[in-house]
This record gives structure tokens, C-alpha cells and sequence, in this order.
């Protein structure tokens, strides 16, 4: 039986390590984003956009499951309101939880802002794995906001605050 030279052997199990680095490498957790990523979201063009500048939080809201019986305690993400006072913007950030974090699901931001006739409505609405994102200009304005998750099982999960806040 004839063997394969030995330089043979070594360069195939050399390129078969490094192909499997570099799927390694490019496979993300599903817990790839976090609250403490909120820094990235925000300078990300798929997030706030925010490139330069600080943010602060000024609020956050679970979001829960909600069926017949109305809302219960599985939260499936958290919705975060943030404010660039840099760019004299608000950007809502719906982040999925870890039952749904990693799987493209329907996922909205949603940004309401108080306008002389009523308010008008901005929003990130697609299936996403990890987070939507939306941001506008509302420095001398109220905002309202909301974020709704959709599980794998199909089920909704809804938060924010419908309460105008956040004004200046």
C-alpha cells in the first residue's frame, strides 16, 4: 500500500484548521449583544447611527409576552430609550432576550414624537436576530416609545412607555 508523502499529510491538516478558524470565527453566540453593548448599537449605521458623541439611557422597559390574560412575567428583550445630545436626537433600541437573541424574528423600535398635531410615528420594523434600531432629530419635543418582539413560537412581546416624556 502506498502512503501519502508526509509534507502532503501536514499541508491538508494545516488548511483543514484553518478553515475551521475561520468558521470559528465568524459564527456569533446568540447572546452576541448585550445591554452593555448599547455603545455599539448606538455608533452602528443599523443602530442609532451615532459615530460620534456620548449617549446617556434615559429609560428602559421590559419586553414581556402578552396573550388573553394580558401581560406575564417571560420576558423576551428590553427596550431601550437614549438620547445623543450631540446630535439632538432620541433612538429607541429593542434588544431581543436570550429566548430569542440569535433567530430572525419580527423585531420593531418604534419612536413616537409629540407634534403641534398629535405625533408622529418612526420605527425599524424587519426580522432581525439581535436588535432594531430607530433614531430622529426631537431636541424640543416629547417622546413616547416602544419595542415588540416576536418568539420563535410566534408569540408577541410588547414594551415601552405610551406616556409622553423625555421633553427638551
Amino acid at each position: 500500500m502506498k502512503t501519502a508523502p508526509a509534507h502532503k499529510i501536514r499541508q491538508a491538516a494545516l488548511t483543514l484548521v484553518l478553515a475551521l478558524a475561520a468558521l470559528t470565527a465568524t459564527v456569533s453566540p446568540a447572546s452576541a449583544h448585550t445591554s452593555s453593548d448599547l455603545g455599539s448599537i448606538a455608533a452602528a449605521s443599523g443602530g442609532c447611527g451615532w459615530s460620534s458623541g456620548g449617549y446617556s439611557v434615559l429609560d428602559s422597559r421590559a419586553v414581556r409576552l402578552f396573550g388573553s390574560g394580558g401581560y406575564n412575567s417571560t420576558q423576551v428583550g428590553t427596550v431601550y430609550l437614549l438620547w445623543s445630545g450631540t446630535y439632538g436626537e432620541n433612538c429607541v433600541v429593542t434588544l431581543k432576550g436570550s429566548s430569542s437573541h440569535g433567530t430572525s424574528t419580527q423585531t420593531e423600535a418604534i419612536l413616537y414624537v409629540q407634534t403641534s398635531g398629535g405625533e408622529t410615528a418612526y420605527w425599524d420594523k424587519d426580522e432581525y436576530a439581535h436588535y432594531a434600531a430607530v433614531s430622529r432629530y426631537t431636541s424640543g419635543r416629547c417622546v413616547a416609545f416602544y419595542g415588540n418582539v416576536r418568539t420563535r413560537d410566534g408569540e408577541w412581546g410588547h414594551g415601552g412607555r405610551d406616556a409622553w416624556g423625555n421633553c427638551g
